[in-house]
């Protein structure tokens, strides 16, 4: 013997509420998948970027260490 409820517009929208949940669910567990595997690609790029920000900040310091240099040498009379 089997007892169910007979089909009403009330328990076909239950069941379509529950499908659309678990679809929901499914697509934030890919969606979480997706965002771990993208922030470990952060972390590099982000390296990658302050590696070259201190590059450029080194090569900026140089430059006005050689423009301080060159104004001296011109100052003192030594060209």
């Amino acid at each position: 013997m089997s007892v169910s409820i007979p089909e009403n517009p009330f328990s076909k929208l239950a069941i379509q509420l529950k499908e659309k949940e678990n679809n929901l669910n499914e697509r934030e567990q890919a969606l979480a998948s997706r965002e771990k595997n993208l922030s470990s690609t952060d972390i590099v790029q982000n390296r990658i970027i302050y590696a070259t920000g201190i590059g450029v900040i080194v090569l900026l310091v140089l430059i006005v260490v050689n423009f301080f240099m060159d104004f001296h040498r011109r100052r003192n009379g030594r060209i």
